[in-house]
């Protein structure tokens, strides 16, 4: 497989506006207890640890807001990448053929991330799990119950007894794949609380950020 590279990824803004340019971003990280992730087989190679170059907000974004719109943000790398098995991009939805109608509700989307689960307050291990992609319309109704307005640059997803994201996992991806590759559908933006039937987590759209994503991208 050819070797390819990149500096930019992706973040929401209660991760980034809590860093400064001195802390780094670790790629290819698994078991986070452990310098190499192995199984039966093999071992992947080390993660590796990069700098910050720049960190750029969503300017709309309004850390007070009840509803988090505009969570989003890009982290520039100060160096490029080299893609590798353990390394790998995930596709923006604009990149891959575009779907002939709108995912119904129930769909399952993989939501991954190292945040709290029922016996920790933080996983050492990546933890990944399917959750059902919620109505718009549900979801509205049941955030207004906690005078939340969830809007149509948001996404639900989840809402099934103790399978959930949770603290810690703010930030993360919420996937799909289709098209023969794996699309960046959300980010994990917040919830209330963890793991409750009947309420689902709110992520932000990213196919409605994808002008504002490359708008920011440098040849």
């Amino acid at each position: 497989m050819n070797s390819q590279t990149n500096k930019s990824i992706k973040n929401i803004n209660n991760i980034i506006i809590c860093c400064s340019l001195s802390i780094g971003v670790r790629l290819g990280e698994y078991d986070t207890t452990k310098p190499t992730d192995c199984n039966d087989y093999s071992c992947a190679p080390a993660a590796i640890r990069v700098g910050i170059e720049e960190i750029i907000p969503h300017e709309q974004y309004d850390d007070n807001s009840a509803n988090k719109e505009n969570d989003i943000a890009l982290i520039r790398l100060d160096q490029d990448i080299r893609f590798s098995n353990s390394i790998r991009p995930i596709c923006l939805p604009s990149a891959v053929a575009q779907e002939r109608s709108a995912p119904v509700s129930g769909t399952q989307y993989t939501v991954a991330g190292w945040g709290s689960t029922l016996r920790r307050p933080k996983s050492a291990v990546k933890q990944k799990l399917q959750v059902p992609l919620v109505d718009l319309s549900q979801c509205q109704r049941k955030y207004r119950e906690r005078k939340v307005n969830v809007v149509s640059n948001q996404l639900c997803a989840g809402g099934v007894y103790v399978e959930d994201s949770c603290e810690g996992d703010s930030g993360g991806p919420l996937m799909r794949f289709r098209n023969d590759a794996w699309v960046l559908e959300g980010i994990v933006s917040f919830g209330y609380k963890c793991g409750l039937s009947g309420w689902p987590a709110v992520h932000t759209r990213v196919a409605n950020y994808d002008d504002w994503i490359r708008s920011k991208l440098r040849n």
